[in-house]
Formats: C-alpha cells, sequence, structure tokens
C-alpha cells in the first residue's frame, strides 16, 4: 500500500469540492463555494487560451499591429520559439494579412489563423527580437573596406552589435549589400 493511500484512502474522489459543503451544513460557506466556482471558470478559460491560442472570430488585426507568426508546420527543433517575429501588418485582404519583417525590410503574407497578437515587454526593440528569431546578428557600423576595382570584389570590416574589435569580421559586398550601415558607410566614403 502507499503512502498516500494510507492517508488518504484507496479511492480518491475528484468530483468533490475544495471545501465539502455537506459535512460543514448547508449555508454555512455560501461565499467560499461561489469564489470556488469563479475561480474553476477562470482556471477553465485560462486553460483554453492557453492550449487553444488560435485566433477567434473577434481577432481582426489593424495596419500597424504587431503580430507573431506561427510556422508553416513546426518549427526547426524543439529549441526553437514557436513563434516568428515580431512582424508589423501593412495591409490586409480578407483573412490575408501583409507583414514586414523589422530587420529585412521584406514583406510576407499569412493567413489571419497563423498570426498572434504581439505585446512587447519594452525590454528589447523589434529589431532585435526578429534577429533572436533568424539567429542573425546586428551590424553595429562598418568600419572599413578593402579590395576593387568592381563591387563583388570589395570586403568591407564589420563591428556587431554588442561585441567589442576583438570579433569585428571582414564580409564581402554580397553579405553586406543589404545593410543600412553600408548606406551610411558609401555616403561617408563614396566607393562606386
Amino acid at each position: 500500500m502507499s503512502p498516500a493511500a494510507l492517508v488518504f484512502g484507496t479511492a480518491v474522489n475528484l468530483d468533490r469540492s475544495i471545501i465539502d459543503v455537506v459535512s460543514q451544513g448547508e449555508g454555512e460557506h455560501p461565499d467560499i463555494v461561489q469564489i470556488q466556482e469563479i475561480l474553476v471558470q477562470a482556471a477553465r478559460l485560462n486553460q483554453d487560451q492557453t492550449f487553444n491560442p488560435g485566433p477567434s472570430t473577434s481577432d481582426v488585426f489593424a495596419i500597424g499591429d504587431q503580430v507573431l507568426v506561427t510556422y508553416p508546420t513546426r518549427p526547426d527543433s524543439k529549441l526553437t520559439p514557436k513563434l516568428m517575429g515580431p512582424y508589423t501588418i501593412t495591409s490586409r485582404s480578407n483573412d490575408i494579412y501583409e507583414v514586414i519583417n523589422p530587420a529585412t525590410r521584406r514583406t510576407q503574407t499569412y493567413h489571419a489563423t497563423r498570426l498572434r497578437r504581439f505585446v512587447s515587454n519594452g525590454l528589447l526593440t523589434d529589431i532585435e527580437l526578429v534577429a533572436m528569431d533568424e539567429d542573425s546578428y546586428l551590424v553595429q557600423e562598418i568600419l572599413a573596406h578593402r579590395g576593387g576595382p568592381n563591387k563583388t570584389s570589395f570586403e568591407f570590416l564589420i563591428r556587431w552589435d554588442g561585441y567589442g574589435a576583438e570579433d569585428d569580421q571582414w564580409l564581402p559586398y554580397l553579405e553586406v549589400r543589404d545593410l543600412e550601415a553600408l548606406d551610411y558607410y558609401l555616403e561617408c566614403h563614396p566607393l562606386f
């Protein structure tokens, strides 16, 4: 016999209430029973929202809202977050939303069933959050260049955001051509 069976008996009644109203006498604890019923309803609602987080018919996102997007099938690994983003909604056509990735500035379209409302905690910027999703790093600035005479033969010395000079790295033009930091660098150092 288990220790639990010795303490609680062999038959556990899971349908009883937290406070046994019958043993206390009817009507002695009506407030506690009402509070218990409210707590059970709140717990059920919380479980429904946690385990069935799909959008309801009232989930309509406005242009400019921030959303998270579910993966089409499943994440790459069990350590990958279940949602991508946050992305900003740029347009809507029925249940199809166009969103923009703040890090890459690329737009993509998703059905409303794949979107979840995003609420920021204020600790990280949207670009930092998206960079975490994509295993990418943010560029603080471009420090120097080498190579020539055509664009594809240039390399640029990159300073990564949050890293020191010991982590600076030379990258080819094809890997940095879409960076805002390159636009700024070329304004100061015209090469092309």
